[in-house]
């Protein structure tokens, strides 16, 4: 028996052994009744939300501006302050799935872009 071999056979024998074959079969029975399509799946989102989030400008230090914006009402924000939100909404995706989908659900991607129509509609 090689050196490898005799580790890995040794980590394996310390292994906790779970031996409730009941609440092992309940689980694969769970698990087999899950939707294949719908487990650990990413979230798909329209085009038209990245049209939003790309309309301005990335704001590259959005960790710093996004703090001082976390008690302002959206109605008092600027375009500048809405590229941070853009940017923090859009990059807070990379560290958790459905991070935009929060923001849309809960209405404030909406009333980011409403109030980006109303800066840009007074600016003509």
């Amino acid at each position: 028996m090689s050196f490898l071999s005799k580790i890995f056979t040794k980590k394996q024998e310390t292994l906790p052994v779970t031996t409730d074959m009941e609440a092992l079969k309940a689980a694969a029975e769970y698990l087999k009744g899950l939707p294949k399509d719908d487990c650990n799946t990413y979230p798909n989102y329209d085009n038209c939300i990245f049209d939003v989030l790309h309309s301005l400008p990335t704001d590259y230090e959005y960790p710093t501006h996004h703090r001082a914006l976390e008690d302002k009402a959206i109605e008092d924000m600027t375009l500048s302050e809405l590229a941070t939100m853009y940017t923090f909404i859009e990059r807070g995706e990379r560290f958790c799935d459905g991070h935009i989908a929060s923001f849309v659900q809960d209405g404030t991607l909406l009333k980011l872009v409403t109030r980006q129509i109303e800066l840009l509609e007074e600016k003509k």
